[in-house]
C-alpha cells in the first residue's frame, strides 16, 4: 500500500514537470511566431508605409510657407559656399607646390600647350649622364618629326635630374656638420625653385663642378651666418665655392615629410660614392594628351614610375583615384620617392578628400536643381499642351 503510494506521488511530480515542460516550450513558440509574423508584417508593410510617409511629405510640401522656403534656400546656399570654400582651399594646397608648376612657369605668354613630366627609376636601374644625352636627343627627334620647331634663339623644351649622393661632412670657416646632399644637373633649379636668401643657384652647364647651394640651417652651422656667397667649404678634401644659401619649402605637405635638418645641393658628377640618376624632369610641348608621359614611360620596361605633374591635379583624375583607393596605395615599382613628390601624394590625398566632401555637399544643390527643371519641363508641356488645345478649338 505504502509502495503505490510512492508510485502516485512520483507520478503526479513527472506530470506536474512535464506540464511545466510544455507551458515553457510552448510560450517560446509563441514569442517566436509572434516575432517571425510582425517581422513579416512589416515586411509586407513597408510600401504601405512609405505611400504614407511620401504622402506626408507631399502634405509638408503643399503646406509650404516663405519661412520654410527661405530656410531651404539659405541650407542650399550654405552647401554652395562650404563646396567653393573647400576648392578654394584645395587650389590654395596645390598652388604651393612650386615643383608641381613648372609647365605653367616655362609656358608664360605662349599659347603652346606644355606638360612637366617625372619620371622615378628604381634601385639598380638608374640613369647616367649618357642616358640623359639619349633621351634629349630622342626628344628633339620626336619633336620634330611631330613638326614643332623652335623659333630661332628659343628652346622648346628643359630638363632635369638629381641623385641622392647620401650623408656627406662638411666644414666651414666656423664650424662643420653632417648634411644630406643631392647632387643635381639640367636645370634644376628651375623645377624647385627654392627661395634665395643670398647668392645664385648653380646650373648643369656649368663647367666647373666645384660650386654648392646650402640652406638655411647648413649656412649658420658652417659658416654663422646666411649672406656667405664665395665662402669655402670642405667635402672630403676637397674644396668647393658657395654659391648661393635657400630657403627650402616651408608648405605644410612637405614639413610632414622632410625634416629640417641640414641640406646641399652639388653639380652632378661633384660628389665621390654612388651619383646614379634617380629623378629625371622633363617640361616639353604636348602636341596630344601625355606626350611626354609616353615618351618617359618608354624609358621603365625594367621599373619605375612615370607621372604627369600637368595633370596629377585634375578633378577628373582625382575622382578615379577616389573610385579605386586601392591602386594608389599599392605600388610594385621599387622606387624610393624624394622627399618633395611625397610632398605631393600627401597632397593629392588632400585633394582627393577635399573632392569627396564637396560631392557630398553638392548632392542636395543638385538634386534641387533637377526637381526644379522636372517640375518646370512639366509646367512647360502642360502650357503647350494647353494652348494646342485652345489653337484646335478656335480654328
Amino acid at each position: 500500500m505504502k509502495m503505490q503510494d510512492n508510485m502516485q506521488d512520483k507520478l503526479k511530480e513527472y506530470a506536474a514537470s512535464l506540464r511545466s515542460f510544455l507551458a515553457e516550450k510552448f510560450a517560446d513558440l509563441s514569442a517566436w511566431l509572434k516575432d517571425y509574423f510582425g517581422t513579416m508584417w512589416q515586411i509586407f508593410a513597408l510600401p504601405q508605409l512609405a505611400k504614407a510617409k511620401w504622402q506626408q511629405l507631399k502634405a509638408w510640401r503643399i503646406k509650404e510657407t516663405p519661412r520654410r522656403k527661405l530656410a531651404f534656400a539659405a541650407v542650399l546656399l550654405l552647401m554652395l559656399v562650404l563646396s567653393f570654400s573647400l576648392q578654394l582651399y584645395g587650389n590654395s594646397l596645390i598652388g604651393k607646390l612650386q615643383t608641381q608648376q613648372a609647365a605653367e612657369r616655362w609656358r608664360g605668354t605662349s599659347e603652346q600647350a606644355f606638360a612637366q613630366t617625372t619620371m622615378y627609376l628604381p634601385i639598380g636601374s638608374e640613369w647616367t649622364e649618357g642616358d640623359v644625352r639619349s633621351a634629349r636627343q630622342q626628344m628633339d627627334k620626336n619633336l620634330v618629326d611631330a613638326g614643332i620647331s623652335a623659333e630661332e634663339g628659343q628652346q622648346l623644351w628643359i630638363d632635369a635630374y638629381a641623385s641622392n649622393a647620401g650623408k656627406l661632412k662638411v666644414r666651414g670657416e666656423y664650424g662643420e656638420a653632417e648634411t644630406q646632399a643631392i647632387t643635381v644637373g639640367g636645370d634644376w633649379f628651375f623645377f624647385h625653385p627654392l627661395q634665395l636668401r643670398s647668392g645664385t643657384y648653380i646650373s648643369g652647364d656649368e663647367l666647373m663642378k666645384d660650386r654648392i647651394v646650402i640652406n638655411e640651417l647648413l649656412a649658420w652651422r658652417l659658416f654663422g651666418a646666411i649672406d656667405v656667397a664665395g665662402m669655402e667649404a670642405t667635402i672630403g678634401g676637397n674644396t668647393y665655392y658657395v654659391a648661393g644659401v635657400v630657403k627650402m619649402e616651408s608648405d605644410k605637405a612637405t614639413k610632414m615629410v622632410h625634416n629640417d635638418g641640414p641640406m646641399m645641393f652639388m653639380l652632378y658628377g661633384a660628389a665621390d660614392g654612388d651619383e646614379n640618376i634617380a629623378v629625371y624632369e622633363l617640361v616639353s610641348p604636348e602636341p596630344f594628351t601625355n606626350y611626354a608621359f609616353y615618351f618617359l614611360k618608354s624609358y621603365t620596361e625594367d621599373g619605375g614610375e612615370v607621372i604627369n605633374n600637368s595633370r596629377r591635379f585634375n578633378t577628373g583624375r582625382l575622382l578615379m583615384q577616389l573610385m579605386h583607393p586601392a591602386e594608389r596605395v599599392i605600388s610594385d615599382s621599387g622606387v624610393a620617392f624624394p622627399y618633395w613628390e611625397n610632398a605631393a601624394r600627401v597632397v593629392e590625398v588632400w585633394a582627393m578628400l577635399l573632392l569627396q566632401w564637396r560631392l557630398i555637399l553638392l548632392v542636395l544643390p543638385a538634386a534641387t536643381l533637377a526637381y526644379g527643371l522636372w517640375r518646370g519641363f512639366r509646367a512647360a508641356r502642360s502650357y503647350c499642351k494647353l494652348k494646342w488645345q485652345e489653337f484646335s478649338l478656335t480654328r
